[in-house]
């Protein structure tokens, strides 16, 4: 029986990105600058997941939907998962008919007033070498991490994968 809520859950972070300063941590795992100047970013994340995976699997992979309620564009350059031992954002697609997963070294850009799908068949955050493997119902904290130098820290929900 799986008692994993399947419903869309809603977090918002505001996160302010450093720009002088050593960084602090405030609130829901945003971060801030101890000082000078700082750039707000308005960022939601929906219903962040990840496949659960079999036992001796040393890879996998999570997915939310990104929301950028700002008015100037994030770019996530990185994830940190404390899973695995490394992380990477990739995305599939499509290429002379042939499904490819590929990594994105570039970051994924998430202009304002817009938000990015991280889906099974798109934009996803791939788990390398995993430590152990992920069962229904755990809970797993990690990080995304935007080119204006801020992070969001996210708990991730461990649910059957969806096709």
């Amino acid at each position: 029986m799986n008692t994993t809520s399947n419903a869309p859950s809603r977090r918002r972070y505001s996160i302010v990105a450093p720009v002088a300063g050593s960084i602090l941590c405030c609130g829901l795992g945003a971060l801030g600058a101890a000082a000078g100047a700082t750039v707000p970013l308005d960022i939601e994340i929906e219903h962040p997941w990840c496949a659960a995976s079999p036992k001796g699997v040393t890879t996998g992979a999570c997915y939310m939907t990104v929301r950028n309620r700002g008015t100037e564009t994030v770019r996530i350059i990185g994830v940190d998962i404390a899973v695995s031992d490394h992380t990477e954002l990739h995305e599939t697609g499509v290429a002379d008919g042939i499904m490819k997963m590929r990594p994105v070294s570039e970051g994924v850009e998430i202009p304002a007033g817009t938000s990015i799908d991280f889906q099974t068949r798109g934009y996803h955050l791939m788990l390398l070498d995993l430590k152990s493997s992920l069962k229904l119902g755990q809970t797993i904290d990690g990080s995304l991490r935007f080119d204006s130098g801020g992070a969001m820290k996210i708990e991730f929900h461990v649910e059957t994968r969806r096709l």
